[in-house]
């Protein structure tokens, strides 16, 4: 499928070269989020339990559920971008991501919550999945290393700034 993804990608004329430079960006940036969405909860749950009226002890699921709905999702991706089409899946993923992240911050019991985490893990499995195929299938098999370097330094930037965003929150909003 690969070596299928990168012959018809060197084709490509009728890619903008405005594309060339989002794709990539959006993807960074998708790759971004799900990994800052890993590690932002950590330090925010003291100030989570606090609102929650729970001892932090009991919110390890939050993280918990996100990692599990994140790696169980995965394998969706493909199948899906297969049955509906890669933009729709990828726009799809982008929605349920930014929704269930919206959910999370208007949660006010713990089921909510849990429920809201695990759709974003879901949400955040197929922008991963599926943003590594945009750029296989876009670009000639030469770039896509290069991009690929990118993209994974928006992924490990994410632990970085993760626990800061998260003190950020909790402390100012």
């Amino acid at each position: 499928m690969t070596a299928e993804l990168s012959a018809g990608a060197t084709d490509r004329a009728d890619v903008p070269a405005r594309a060339l430079l989002l794709l990539p960006l959006t993807v960074a940036c998708g790759v971004f989020m799900t990994s800052l969405d890993q590690n932002v909860v950590v330090t925010a749950l003291p100030g989570i339990s606090e609102s929650l009226g729970r001892p932090p002890s009991q919110l390890g699921l939050l993280i918990t559920v996100y990692v599990a709905s994140l790696i169980i999702s995965m394998p969706l991706g493909g199948w899906a971008a297969d049955r509906f089409g890669l933009r729709n899946v990828y726009c799809f993923a982008l929605l349920v991501f930014a929704a269930s992240s919206a959910l999370c911050g208007l949660s006010n019991d713990i089921r909510m919550l849990v429920g809201a985490r695990a759709l974003q893990g879901f949400g955040g499995a197929l922008m991963g999945t599926l943003g590594q195929v945009v750029i296989l299938s876009t670009f000639p098999r030469s770039r896509t290393l290069k991009i690929n370097m990118y993209i994974s330094l928006a992924g490990q930037s994410g632990p970085l700034v993760g626990p800061l965003v998260g003190g950020a929150l909790t402390t100012y909003i």
